[in-house]
């Protein structure tokens, strides 16, 4: 890793050796932490304040300078993120979470992408909510707890001509049950959003991206 890449002086691993002719694609995956979380409650940082938060999580973002991001818990959605990241060349597909539960908040997930590099040409929200119907032989009270009311994001990008690479991406983007004690569910929730994403890209057989807050060891 180049020292650019470094943020706030972490220390970065590196696995394997590129070859100079590969494509280089840089995808970002970012749990952000919304901010209806109150977030007093984050550890290892200074910025608890989302007037502060933001700006420093878009500096990190962009820093990277990624081809395609993934994030998790994204909120504030029109009023900060989507007019911000056009203004650094991006653009936004988003899914909104579910609200089978009266207390799910106004939640997304998101895949970002260089409009100078990409152009969008599907997308599919998966329902995690809907891996519950297709559980047999458990519970009603498991199947009520797989219903969290997450859900994920599946987007086709097909690169411009000017780009380098040679095929078009399915990109997706979700995040599991975030309670510790749903590990359960959180494999269930896995397993069905693979089987999803799978179907999508059925009909293309697309190289796969996959950005993930798992939530679990």
């Amino acid at each position: 890793m180049s020292s650019e890449q470094n943020w706030e002086g972490r220390q970065w691993i590196v696995y394997g050796q590129r070859e100079s002719k590969d494509v280089v694609l840089r995808v970002l995956s970012y749990n952000i932490f919304a901010d209806h979380y109150k977030c007093e409650n984050i550890q290892y940082t200074s910025a608890r304040s989302w007037m502060t938060r933001r700006g420093r999580l878009l500096q990190e973002i962009v820093s990277y300078n990624p081809s395609i991001v993934c994030l998790q818990d994204v909120d504030h959605l029109t009023d900060w993120w989507q007019p911000q990241f056009a203004q650094h060349g991006y653009a936004i597909c988003v899914g909104q979470r579910s609200q089978f539960r009266e207390t799910t908040p106004p939640e997304f997930v998101a895949v970002v992408y260089k409009m100078a590099d990409f152009q969008l040409f599907k997308s599919v929200t998966v329902e995690l909510n809907d891996c519950a119907d297709t559980l047999r032989e458990v519970s009603n009270s498991f199947k009520d707890r797989c219903k969290t009311d997450h859900v994920g994001l599946v987007v086709f990008l097909q690169p411009w001509g000017t780009n380098t690479m040679r095929s078009a991406l399915c990109v997706a983007s979700t995040m599991l049950a975030d309670r510790p004690v749903d590990f359960d569910v959180r494999k269930q929730q896995c397993e069905f959003f693979t089987r999803q994403v799978e179907m999508a890209n059925k009909e293309f057989q697309l190289p796969v991206i996959m950005g993930v807050a798992l939530n679990d060891v």
